[in-house]
């Protein structure tokens, strides 16, 4: 049954809220154990992937007829058919292989690059845990079937249509269904109202919809194009669909070009034929001239050096989610940056428990595994006596959502790593997960959050025969301690805790903090059996009155490469801030041991204090501030807009749910790919598939390399493409013979701007390319600079070639074959020249990296052979009307041709020595 859409609230057809979980499961034909292995691979098969994605249909050829739809295939085909009707069969054989070479070579390079972009988009799989076979075990989220058991927790993204088996203290956000943004709070209980809307559907989860808060576990009863999300999309909005503002610019500047040589065209057209030529001459000359001087080449050199850019980058593990960060990363300014797990390991291990009266105890362990050894005061402690701290290792287990499990030899952490770190400490000193966790069921549960910095449980007793209940407290040291009105004693007694006792304590804290340690407190307490929690009353009053059981300091290592990393971001201009909601002191000391902190005017503030300052007050200050400390998901939304304020352009990490703000108006969002949430990566821009602070600075330089590579072949095609059209434009109104046929023309510019320009757009890394500082993110393609150099070495391509034809034909006396031969060939080499210029701006070209392009080489390779074959060969000089070439006059050629490297270089030299002057006459003024 269903009723008609109202008030854009969708209606469900499936009544699956009205069933127990008994019946749920007794209709999809699963068990309380999940389905087997078996037939979730016989289900997958029979109804297919969990996705709503469609592959597009006929794809291949709507990118072949998209290639073959452009201007310059429209004036070859008008130039191919001039030739057809002026008898010129061959040169209309010809154009037509140049057509047909054309077109297929853009529908390779853009399929390529499609399918590149397809399998990247393949990194961005989400996984989920289910139940199968009784196991957990962590799957693709695509693999989910119909009568899977599902576990689901804070941030993630629902992965299907789920019906709620257990909620705890659930809330989801519908929004993308429901387009309402107040939360909704889910249970498991039955309910009896048939044909309601999904906003009623309480014991329900929707596939794209995101949890905000809680866990649980549920059944799957929707996938793919039948959840409530497949109905409304039936296709996913594929990576790089959208023109990037860069692809927009070089747009821009290929028609502005295209006009301006569509002029100089027709203003040819009217001079050839005043002076005589044939019009079918004519226009052969002037079609050559349009494809010569129209860069089509741009489009696909710019999807190739993006798409290689990204391919780099995801192998680089990060992954980019839309080509428009590319350009966006090589602008980058600050980077603001996660302590733990971007620029630590992420490897917790608890190495320090300082119990409530005072005794220390160092634990000893590699990562996850219980196998860890306690020490007291350097020698061995034995951890049967760690048994008389029940309250505080039962503390450790069942306040914890995490598990570790033994598979093939080596343990595995499902969960947070700091939870991990806490239940390996708690199982190391001999205290069973599992039987505590089935003697002590949790009946409530109040899950961490970044602003209370605690999690809370209450658990029923069930080891006496008197019941009880105990809540169990665990998060930050100073919260938890400020919430503590009792004190377990050495003897395991429970007394009014003193000023002494805190002031002991808190001196620890800030001992551990020192050591950059994060340091959590453990509390619990007793409550009444019939103690209410569930208003908000009831928790604010449940919160208060525990007995502090005792510290324990969690070691994190900073990564090694991370300190290289933050220097390379240092010469390059870009500052790093770190984020963290860590003890000032913890975080002071890290940000010394990376560098961050160095003068006294790097600042480090307070969350606290952040609260206090108005805007304005934070913008005076914050190019100031290194750190940030003690912070909330609120302060890092507040620290990206004032550092955009500021002109900055920003990229910011995060990997939880209420760090999707921050991620969003970031310029550069950057999620944790292992341990960030399901909706941080959704709104993110780039995913660290390995949560690496270095990854984030390989992809700043790998942009800033994609940019340059795109200036390369700009710089590179325009000196030629204007050469050309000058070439043929200035000698037609100087009443000279053409240097190069319409044929000639049309081969140099299939020969050197389709090879070299891709070859150059797949340049590899400069190795001073952080030395620069970042690009003014307004900065054109085609700057003042790069202009410049163009217009400087145009002249010497177009005088070399026409000084070299009109000496073979006043001078040496050759004929016209053998003058227009020798201008055709060195035109090319020209051109060839050209490219290991553009593979530096400013910098000599012989330097070390000289090699590192192998296909630089390749690219010159075969353009070189493929004009050798249109002199050297009897079909080549038969279609191109060459003439064959001495030894001594291709000696000649390299000679004038190489001199365009010459220039280059000394006009590099000239200009790097100005700088050097201009930069001593500043330095000694200001001294």
């Amino acid at each position: 049954m269903t009723k008609p859409i109202n008030n854009n609230v969708i209606q469900a057809t499936k009544f699956w809220y009205l069933k127990s979980s008994e019946e749920v499961i007794s209709d999809l034909n699963s068990s309380k154990k999940g389905l087997s292995e078996s037939v979730a691979k016989q289900k997958l098969e029979t109804d297919g992937p969990n996705t709503i994605a469609q592959e597009e249909k006929g794809r291949m050829l709507k990118i072949l007829f998209r290639n073959f739809n452009s201007i310059l295939i429209y004036v070859l085909l008008m130039a191919s058919l001039i030739s057809l009707f002026a008898d010129h069969l061959l040169e209309f054989i010809v154009i037509m292989v140049i057509i047909f070479a054309t077109g297929i070579s853009g529908f390779v390079q853009e399929y390529n690059a499609g399918k590149a972009l397809d399998a990247l988009s393949k990194l961005t799989v989400k996984y989920v845990y289910v139940l199968r076979d009784g196991v957990k075990k962590k799957i693709k989220s695509q693999d989910l079937v119909v009568g899977d058991l599902v576990f689901f927790n804070r941030g993630i993204i629902v992965p299907a249509d789920i019906r709620i088996f257990e909620a705890n203290n659930l809330s989801v956000n519908e929004s993308i269904l429901t387009g309402e943004s107040v939360l909704k709070y889910k249970k498991s209980d039955i309910l009896t109202e048939q044909d309601i809307f999904i906003t009623e559907q309480h014991n329900m989860l929707f596939s794209g919809t995101s949890i905000t808060n809680g866990h649980g576990f549920g059944m799957v009863v929707s996938t793919g194009l039948d959840s409530e999300i497949g109905k409304i999309s039936t296709t996913l909005k594929k990576i790089g669909d959208k023109p990037s503002p860069l692809q927009k610019k070089i747009d821009s500047m290929g028609k502005k070009l295209s006009l301006i040589v569509l002029f100089i065209c027709v203003f040819l057209f009217i001079i050839l034929i005043s002076r005589g030529v044939s019009i079918f001459d004519t226009l052969l000359l002037v079609s050559a001239v349009a494809v010569s001087g129209i860069p089509e080449c741009f489009p696909l050199a710019l999807t190739m050096s993006l798409t290689n850019g990204v391919k780099r980058m995801a192998k680089n593990n990060a992954l980019i989610k839309d080509l428009n960060s590319v350009e966006t990363l090589g602008t980058c300014t600050v980077i603001c940056t996660d302590k733990t797990g971007t620029l630590t390991e992420n490897k917790m291990v608890a190495e320090k428990i300082y119990f409530s009266h005072g005794l220390e105890v160092t634990s000893e362990g590699k990562e996850y595994e219980p196998t860890g050894k306690f020490k007291f005061k350097d020698k061995k402690y034995n951890k049967e006596k760690l048994i008389s701290y029940l309250s505080f290792f039962k503390c450790c287990v069942l306040c914890n959502n995490a598990e570790t499990q033994l598979k093939e030899n080596e343990w595995t952490l499902f969960g947070e790593p700091t939870e991990g770190a806490i239940l390996t400490l708690a199982k190391s000193a001999g205290f069973e997960e599992q039987a505590l966790r089935e003697n002590n069921p949790r009946i409530f549960e109040i899950p961490f959050d970044p602003f209370d910095k605690y999690m809370l449980t209450i658990n029923e007793d069930n080891s006496k025969k008197t019941k009880t209940r105990v809540a169990n407290i665990k998060g930050a040291a100073e919260k938890i301690l400020s919430k503590c009105t009792f004190i377990r004693t050495s003897t395991g007694k429970t007394t009014k805790i003193k000023k002494s006792d805190i002031e002991r304590i808190t001196k620890q804290i800030y001992h551990y903090t020192n050591q950059t340690y994060r340091v959590l407190a453990i509390a619990s307490k007793t409550i009444h059996k019939k103690t209410p929690f569930k208003s908000k009353k009831d928790k604010d009053k449940l919160v208060s009155s525990f007995v502090f059981e005792g510290l324990i300091a969690i070691d994190d290592p900073v990564r090694l490469e991370v300190f290289k990393s933050i220097e390379e971001c240092k010469t390059a201009n870009v500052k790093v801030i770190m984020i963290t909601g860590d003890h000032k002191d913890t975080a002071m000391s890290v940000g010394k041991k990376l560098g961050l902190i160095s003068t006294p005017k790097e600042l480090v503030l307070e969350g606290i204090e952040l609260d206090k300052m108005t805007d304005d007050e934070l913008d005076d200050i914050i190019s100031h501030v290194s750190i940030f400390s003690r912070t909330t998901p609120d302060h890092k939304f507040r620290i990206v807009n004032s550092l955009q304020r500021k002109g900055e352009i920003v990229a910011m990490t995060g990997d939880g749910v209420n760090d999707a703000p921050a991620l969003k108006t970031a310029d550069i969002g950057v999620a944790m790919g292992k341990s960030g949430t399901d909706v941080a990566r959704e709104a993110s821009n780039m995913v660290l598939m390995d949560d690496n602070f270095s990854t984030i600075v390989n992809a700043i330089k790998e942009g800033r390399t994609i940019y340059s590579n795109i200036r390369r072949f700009v710089y590179y095609l325009l000196t030629g493409n204007m050469t050309e059209v000058f070439l043929i434009l200035i000698t037609a109104l100087l009443g000279l013979l053409t240097p190069l046929t319409a044929i000639m023309i049309l081969f140099i510019n299939v020969v050197t701007s389709t090879l070299p320009a891709m070859a150059l757009s797949i340049e590899p890394t400069h190795p001073k390319v952080m030395n620069q500082t970042p690009r003014n993110a307004k900065e054109g393609l085609l700057s003042k600079y790069v202009l410049l150099k163009i217009v400087s070495l145009v002249p010497i391509l177009f005088i070399g070639t026409l000084a070299l034809f009109l000496w073979e034909i006043n001078i040496a006396g050759m004929d016209l074959n053998k003058a227009r031969t020798m201008a055709f060939a060195v035109l090319i080499l020209f051109e060839l020249f050209h490219t290991f210029n553009s593979r530096s701006l400013h910098s000599t070209i012989f330097n070390k990296t000289f090699f590192n392009n192998k296909y630089i080489f390749i690219a010159v390779g075969l353009s070189v052979v493929l004009t050798l074959l249109t002199i050297h060969t009897a079909v080549g000089r038969m279609i191109f009307g060459t003439t064959f070439l001495t030894g001594f006059e291709w000696l000649s050629i390299l000679l004038i041709s190489s001199s365009v490297v010459v220039v280059s270089e000394l006009i590099k030299a000239l200009v790097n020595s100005e700088l050097r002057e201009q930069h001593s006459l500043n330095f000694k003024s200001r001294n």
